[in-house]
């Protein structure tokens, strides 16, 4: 940040207006470069080595979760994130067909129950559980163990094998100036492989947790329930397919 306004006060705005002789960490200076020229920055390597640590089966997993200011069930405490859906990809062998499970809460019932029964039923005691920015899943899943520990082992089978799919990008090993220096998944999707989340009914986590208070806990708009659940499935979905796309682009452009 300090360099920001150091720059600014040179009368420097923009990326591209940095001078080559100022000092930029490396991820600057990729950031500075692949603007400046239109380019993607590629590092094949890093890139393959990273795809080296996936083990199959795969799991691609992701999940939505709401956090009440006031607690709604037994055991929790204010603005805990509550786990209500789960949408997971699944390819057991290399080229292999790949399969889909998913799980919506309805209700105003604890939904974490039946949250991990589900995900118990399909999700092996082996292979890589791949998320896009571990810290976030790897803290839910501490807190059902915590919450639940008849469960506790299994919960934590499932942390020790996450692969986080934000780290290559997170680490520039891949950049696209239309990124904007963000390793997001909105923002990595779309320049790898030309999907994105707009024009979707649910384009964001956030949404997709106010959507389902106000429909399946409020009761507001009841009458569109099926079309909400939907909307979320579609969501929750996305999210997992996107890193399936993503990991199998990586795939490619290591074998150029």
């Amino acid at each position: 940040k300090e360099k920001k306004f150091e720059l600014l006060q040179q009368g420097i705005k923009t990326i591209e207006e940095i001078p080559a002789d100022y000092q930029l960490t490396d991820k600057q200076q990729i950031q500075r470069h692949t603007i400046r020229e239109n380019s993607v920055h590629v590092d094949r390597e890093e890139i393959a080595s990273f795809l080296r640590t996936l083990k199959y089966p795969l799991y691609y997993l992701d999940f939505e979760t709401f956090n009440p200011a006031i607690p709604l069930h037994d055991g929790t405490r204010p603005y805990q994130r509550v786990t209500f859906q789960y949408s997971l990809h699944v390819v057991k062998e290399k080229d292999g067909p790949m399969e889909h499970f998913s799980f919506l809460a309805d209700g105003l019932r604890d939904p974490r129950p039946a949250f991990l029964s589900s995900l118990k039923a399909v999700v092996g005691t082996a292979g890589s559980v791949i998320v896009y920015n571990q810290t976030f899943e790897e803290g839910v899943l501490k807190e059902l163990a915590s919450a639940f520990p008849k469960d506790q082992g299994w919960i934590n089978n499932v942390i020790e094998r996450m692969v986080d799919l934000l780290d290559p990008f997170k680490a520039f090993h891949y950049h696209h100036p239309d990124q904007n220096g963000s390793a997001s998944l909105k923002s990595v999707l779309p320049v790898l492989t030309g999907q994105t989340y707009k024009g979707m009914n649910i384009e964001e986590g956030d949404e997709a947790s106010r959507v389902f208070v106000n429909t399946f806990i409020k009761g507001k708009d009841a009458k569109n329930k099926d079309v909400v659940r939907k909307d979320l499935e579609d969501y929750c979905r996305l999210d997992t397919q996107a890193m399936v796309d993503v990991v199998k682009k990586l795939n490619e452009i290591t074998q150029k």
